[in-house]
């Protein structure tokens, strides 16, 4: 006699004897010690033994059903439909299973558990879950789990116990092209903010750009020419944006002042420190760009004399702070 269960059950009815009209009488039918023994007698009766209880006798009786009442697990991974057939819900059933009525059981004829509850779930299920678009699956895994909780009527009906969890997954095509709108909406975002720190990167540069001129234009209205040469020896890439904005009188004014500095320079007029070296490449950096934009200009006005030179925005009444 075999005592171990097989580990994947498909059909709880291990075994069924035929009985002949000619038994032995007094001869017992014990079968598997943890099974129930269903015997069938003239006509549609059945009577159910459960263990430890067994017949006493088989005379009269055409057949012994042999039922595994143990509780057993099994998986079930299919398909639900969604509010639309283009999308389904992939389904994991974690199950457990149990006869609970042998003589139910057997009489239903079913032999196949998993294909008998697949078939129970589907047509139980299916209409919850048509009630749910495909991006609701959190949504129609809750209504599942309580309607297969709540299944255990369909479940007495085959003679069986049933319980276990849903879990809902969107279809794969589905996540699919989720992933894809998430990645568009990810890189458009991105693109955005690179964008947008472009435009404030851009804005405070035209205000840095701004705030030299007018610090310029300052200092050269007032004739501080020394000073201002002073602070392009620290920022001598300012040079060429100093010369394009100035206006014509004040391109002439500089030039005066330029050969001003050329006749004193020798009898060391300017401060000892204003003569050292990086203030003198400056100078001749700065003489350098003013003489070819002059020179720039006067051609353009020969060119077109109702052109008007460039130039910047009026004074600003107070000296601005010093632009970095």
């Amino acid at each position: 006699m075999q005592s171990s269960r097989p580990t994947r059950l498909i059909d709880p009815v291990l075994a069924v004897r035929q009985l002949s009209r000619y038994e032995i009488p007094g001869r017992r039918y014990l079968g598997r010690a943890d099974c129930a023994l269903v015997v069938a007698g003239a006509g549609d009766s059945y009577e159910t033994y459960l263990p430890p209880r067994r017949p006493t006798s088989l005379r009269g009786r055409t057949a012994v059903y042999e039922v595994d009442l143990g509780v057993h697990p099994l998986r079930l991974c299919t398909r639900l439909p969604s509010d639309i057939d283009s999308f389904e819900f992939e389904t994991t059933f974690d199950l457990t299973w149990q006869v609970t009525d042998p003589e139910r059981f057997v009489i239903s004829q079913e032999r196949d558990i998993p294909a008998l509850l697949n078939r129970v779930l589907h047509r139980l299920l299916r209409p919850v879950t048509r009630q749910f678009p495909i991006s609701s699956s959190a949504r129609a895994e809750v209504s599942v789990q309580q309607l297969l909780d709540a299944s255990g009527d369909h479940a007495a009906r085959q003679g069986l116990r049933l319980g276990g969890t849903a879990r809902l997954r969107r279809d794969p095509d589905e996540r699919a092209q989720q992933g894809r709108l998430r990645a568009a909406q990810y890189n458009a975002a991105a693109a955005l903010a690179e964008h947008e720190v472009e435009l404030v990167r851009l804005d405070q540069q035209q205000q840095l750009k701004a705030q030299k001129i007018e610090f310029y234009r300052h200092h050269l209205a007032r004739g501080g020419l020394d000073a201002l040469l002073l602070h392009l020896a620290e920022h001598a890439q300012d040079t060429p944006l100093v010369v394009e904005n100035l206006r014509a009188d004040e391109k002439r004014t500089i030039e005066n002042q330029l050969g001003l500095i050329d006749r004193v320079l020798p009898e060391g007029t300017l401060e000892k420190y204003q003569l050292e070296e990086p203030q003198r490449l400056v100078l001749a950096l700065f003489r350098s760009v003013f003489t070819q934009a002059v020179s720039e200009s006067a051609d353009a006005q020969q060119e077109d004399p109702l052109r008007k030179p460039p130039g910047l925005a009026a004074q600003h009444p107070d000296s601005p702070a010093w632009p970095v």
